[in-house]
């Protein structure tokens, strides 16, 4: 049995397998193999990640455009509200007619 031609034959059938293996390590560099290990490594992660003061350049925050789009929106929503609204404020309607 030649097992290249095996390979070969399956890698046509099925197309390239491309196998992805990631590690975790720890802040030593270590790589972690034990499941536990894994889970605190990834919950100090995430830990520093949302518990640490979040630095912000707030000269930037003053460059960004200003956008009033949402202002045009509640208008378009509030006036589209006041329609479906009219018949029953007037009383032509009633909830048991519809």
């Amino acid at each position: 049995m030649n097992i290249g031609k095996l390979f070969q034959t399956a890698e046509e059938m099925c197309g390239t397998i491309n196998i992805k293996i990631t590690t975790v390590k720890n802040k030593e560099g270590r790589i972690l193999d034990n499941t536990e290990e894994i889970k605190q490594r990834w919950r100090q992660h995430y830990e520093e990640l949302y518990n640490n003061g979040n630095r912000v350049d707030r000269g930037v925050l003053k460059e960004l455009p200003v956008c009033n789009e949402h202002e045009k929106m509640l208008d378009v929503m509030e006036s589209e509200v006041e329609v479906v609204t009219q018949p029953y404020c007037s009383g032509l309607l009633t909830k048991a007619t519809t």
